[in-house]
């Protein structure tokens, strides 16, 4: 499946998610675990799907293990 994702903070996730129900965009999949944080896919508007997700990838170190920022 083809998408635009996004690693984002744990507060924007959740201000995103609000914002996802709010405005009642139709959820692909998810919020569901995923490297130690969460990840929700929805269709935009325009049908496109996006993804967001944390931790950002920047939090995450090679060996599949959460780095502390």
């Amino acid at each position: 499946m083809a998408h635009l994702a996004c690693a984002i903070s744990k507060e924007r996730f959740t201000r995103v998610g609000e914002k996802v129900k709010k405005e009642e965009l139709y959820i692909v999949s998810g919020p569901k675990p995923q490297r130690s944080g969460e990840t929700v896919l929805f269709r935009d508007p325009s049908g496109y799907i996006l993804e967001v997700c944390y931790p950002s990838i920047t939090e995450w170190s090679s060996s599949g293990k959460l780095v502390e920022p």
